[in-house]
């Protein structure tokens, strides 16, 4: 869903990704996302999931060493 949002993606198409209990609320979660992100927003997210990406990579490498 944050690619979605970082990519610009409608919300009707956003809230597709929604898993378990967010899928019961679509309603609430179009409304939220009813608003488009600036660029300025589109920046820190991408920002932001790289971080969490090289954390995770981070993470497998030291599981690998590990167990």
């Amino acid at each position: 869903m944050i690619a979605g949002l970082i990519d610009g993606k409608p919300p009707s198409e956003l809230v597709t990704y929604a898993k378990g209990r967010l899928k019961e609320k679509t309603p609430e979660l179009l409304e939220a996302l009813d608003e488009p992100l600036s660029e300025r927003h589109r920046i820190l997210l991408s920002t932001i999931q790289g971080h969490i990406r090289y954390l995770e990579s981070q993470i497998s490498e030291l599981d690998e060493h590990m167990f």
